[in-house]
């Protein structure tokens, strides 16, 4: 999905058509009937989640002012998952999803939420290129501050309900490499499509 998004946007249609057949046809091959439900939906899932969410950065940068845009979307989501953090870890008392993700508290959410908007209205005056109201950088930060807990939480959800603690082991002590882009799968996709129907 993110090569075929940097060659040429529209061609994830077809993608998308192919990855639904082929992975079906694979399974019809290889799997066997008893779990093949399971298995395609797993299949497809964990390539739509990731390839097809992840893949919005490319038209993102490919925006007018797309480089500053990528800027925008990663360092408020940055900032939120950030101060989310320490704001759980100093306030929080009340837990957010305590049978999702034990450590995530609504203090740290609205810490989160808060950081957020000030990210995003600090980068809409340090980076002039964007041209963006006071407005929709608040509109932006807001968005990222509501969608980054829920994309963490995400990840949580599958985690726990494949009985994982970790989603990989090349980032140790991390959760995998996902728990750092899990918020930003979410992200991404507000960002791009806030840009491309409100701000163009």
């Amino acid at each position: 999905f993110v090569v075929v998004a940097y060659f040429e946007w529209s061609h994830i249609a077809p993608l998308l058509a192919a990855v639904v057949g082929f992975s079906l046809i694979l399974l019809l091959l290889r799997s066997p009937v008893e779990s093949a439900a399971a298995r395609w939906s797993w299949t497809l899932a964990g390539i739509l989640y990731i390839g097809w969410l992840l893949s919005h950065f490319i038209p993102l940068r490919a925006l007018d002012s797309g480089r500053d845009l990528v800027y925008l979307a990663v360092f408020t989501t940055v900032a939120a998952d950030t101060i989310a953090f320490f704001a759980g870890l100093a306030w929080g008392r009340h837990k957010l999803a305590p049978r999702i993700s034990a450590g995530k508290s609504w203090e740290g959410v609205v810490g989160g939420f808060a950081a957020a908007i000030g990210a995003a209205v600090l980068l809409a005056y340090a980076l002039p290129s964007l041209s963006l109201p006071a407005w929709q950088a608040v509109s932006i930060g807001a968005i990222v501050g509501l969608l980054a807990p829920l994309g963490d939480l995400t990840e949580s959800m599958l985690k726990r309900s494949a009985g994982l603690k970790d989603s990989g082991r090349i980032v140790p002590g991390h959760g995998g490499i996902l728990d750092r882009l899990d918020s930003m799968l979410f992200t991404v996709v507000a960002v791009y499509y806030f840009v491309i129907y409100v701000v163009i």
